[in-house]
This record gives C-alpha cells, sequence and structure tokens, in this order.
C-alpha cells in the first residue's frame, strides 16, 4: 500500500465574490450564535456538481482534462436559495432552485462528465439524484429552522478544487477553473 497523498478531489460551481459575500453575511447574522456550527468562509461558498473522492495525484490532471472536454454549458443558470436544510446530517445547507428564465441553461452544466469519470475510476458511482445547494455550516446533528436569504446569483466558474485540511477546518484550492460567461 503506497503512502503517497491522495488528494480530495470534487467539479463545482464556484461563486462570484459579491454573492459568497452576502449569503456568508447572512449566514453570521442567522446562524452566528448557534451554538456548534462552524460558519463555511465565503472563499469556501460553492455548489459541488461532483465529488470525485480521494485520488491518486497522478490521475488528477485527468479529471481537468475531462472536466475541461465536458462542460457543455457556458453560462450558469440563475440560482436562487429556496429552503434551508441539513444534508448528511451535518451540513447546514441552502438548497436552491435554478431561477433562469432559459430552461435550456436550468439543467445539468457537464453532459455526460460524472458517468466518465466513474467508468475511468475517477470517483465511485453515486445513486443519489444531484440537488444544487450551498453548505453554508457543519456542525453534528445540526438543527434550523430558517427562512432561505433573497439573494440570486449565477455561478462564475466551474472548477477543479483540492479540500485541503487545515486547523480549523478546510481550505479549497482550485486545480483548474473554467470561467462561464455572465
Amino acid at each position: 500500500m503506497s503512502d503517497a497523498p491522495r488528494p480530495l478531489i470534487f467539479i463545482a460551481y464556484t461563486l462570484p465574490a459579491e454573492a459568497a459575500s452576502a449569503i456568508a453575511t447572512w449566514a453570521r447574522a442567522s446562524l452566528g450564535g448557534a451554538g456548534e456550527l462552524r460558519l463555511v468562509p465565503p472563499a469556501n461558498l460553492h455548489v459541488t456538481l461532483v465529488f470525485c473522492g480521494r485520488l491518486p495525484a497522478g490521475r488528477v490532471e485527468e479529471v481537468v482534462e475531462a472536466t475541461r472536454a465536458g462542460i457543455v454549458m457556458r453560462r450558469a443558470p440563475v440560482y436562487l436559495p429556496s429552503r434551508v436544510r441539513v444534508f448528511a446530517r451535518s451540513a447546514v445547507a441552502l438548497e436552491l432552485d435554478a431561477a433562469e428564465p432559459d430552461r435550456a441553461l436550468r439543467g445539468w452544466p457537464l453532459g455526460a462528465l460524472a458517468l466518465e469519470l466513474t467508468s475511468a475510476g475517477l470517483r465511485r458511482p453515486e445513486t443519489r439524484e444531484w440537488t444544487p445547494h450551498l453548505t453554508i455550516a457543519r456542525a453534528q446533528r445540526p438543527a434550523v429552522a430558517l427562512e432561505p436569504p433573497d439573494v440570486s446569483f449565477a455561478p462564475d466558474a466551474i472548477a477543479v478544487l483540492e479540500s485541503a485540511s487545515v486547523p480549523g477546518g478546510v481550505r479549497y484550492d482550485q486545480r483548474a477553473r473554467f470561467p462561464l460567461e455572465a
């Protein structure tokens, strides 16, 4: 068994700085005093598209190239938070609805990329339907009852991100970034 590092890789929409700041400000005002919740910093807010998991470092570039080739939409939909909910028993998230007037832009932006990555051994098969959301806080078994913020946004890029553990949380390093049209 190799002790070589295995970076944690995922593909996500990134948010424009103004939208990330507005959502983080809302989260701080709405959840800031809620005990053991750890708020997600604005720079870490993203909408996960494909979770690859831990990969051999030498295979990350395959994910980057497959993502570059797999982007089928050059403009992201406009999203509007529809409700606050708990995912996976520890993530407080804003579930998102596509508030996009162009119906063709409301769907999946990456064509068959998730299936291609699975076939190439670059991610585990996923049985859950994709639900666009932003994780805004983490805690063990959180209980929240909030109205979502009145903030709409269009993601500014699709990025291949690496999750790196740092004191007090995680940092997401961009391995590649593919800007989207405004």
